[in-house]
């Protein structure tokens, strides 16, 4: 090594702070881990449903009343428990 360099070795302070944790880290409610899985389960039963191999009507899941139903306790500024079990 030379000087410059040596002389830079251990100088200066090193600062943590909190606030340069990344904010695209949502924290994990069951709420949305819930709909999550059921947009999961919807996308897997579309592709395993094909109407040439099965000789029955797709299963029903109820989509529409499902997302409606999240939708009205998500945007709730309020949630209580009882609305986020029902």
């Amino acid at each position: 090594m030379n000087t410059t360099e040596e002389s830079t070795i251990g100088v200066g302070r090193l600062l943590m702070d909190a606030t340069a944790c990344p904010q695209d880290i949502a924290y994990p409610i069951g709420l949305k881990i819930l709909n999550d899985s059921r947009e999961k389960t919807e996308q897997i039963i579309d592709e395993i449903y094909d109407n040439q191999v099965h000789n029955f009507s797709k299963p029903r899941t109820y989509r529409k009343k499902a997302r409606k139903q999240y939708l009205q306790t998500a945007q709730k500024k309020v949630k209580t428990q009882k609305a986020i079990r029902k």
